[in-house]
């Protein structure tokens, strides 16, 4: 009984999450999503997310080494090193301020990843585009 009351005040705790206004392409300007409970373990994900995804406005290259590189719409190029802890994807930006990105990462289900950026609570949803390594 408790197990399930945990899991229930998890998922209160991320009711509902709304794409934001930077949608483009064949997504609506608004979905909901709510959490997963049942998300892989962060182990799972670290290997799972390994390969080529596209989002809403970039594509996305997770490489073993914990090393990225984002290509986005515009031309764009963004990389670094990712890390995956409590479920949060962190991207260290290369740069000379290194930049630490974080995302929570909502749903994994084999080709599609869903996560948002909690200070503007923007929601990506990312297609695997390569079969997994």
């Amino acid at each position: 009984m408790k197990k399930a009351l945990i899991i229930l005040m998890l998922f209160l705790s991320y009711p509902i999450l709304f794409l934001g206004a930077q949608q483009t392409g064949s997504y609506p300007d608004t979905v909901r999503i709510p959490w997963n409970p049942d998300l892989p373990k962060d182990d799972s994900l670290r290997k799972e997310i390994i390969g080529k995804w596209k989002d809403q406005n970039s594509t996305l290259s997770f490489f073993r080494n914990n090393s990225y590189i984002v290509v986005f719409d515009t031309g764009e190029r963004q990389e670094g090193f990712w890390e995956i802890k409590d479920r949060v994807l962190k991207f260290e930006v290369k740069s000379p301020f290194r930049d630490l990105i974080k995302y929570l990462i909502v749903d994994f289900v084999d080709s599609r990843m869903v996560y948002t950026y909690p200070d503007d609570k923007s929601v990506w949803v990312a297609e695997r585009i390569s079969p997994k390594n």
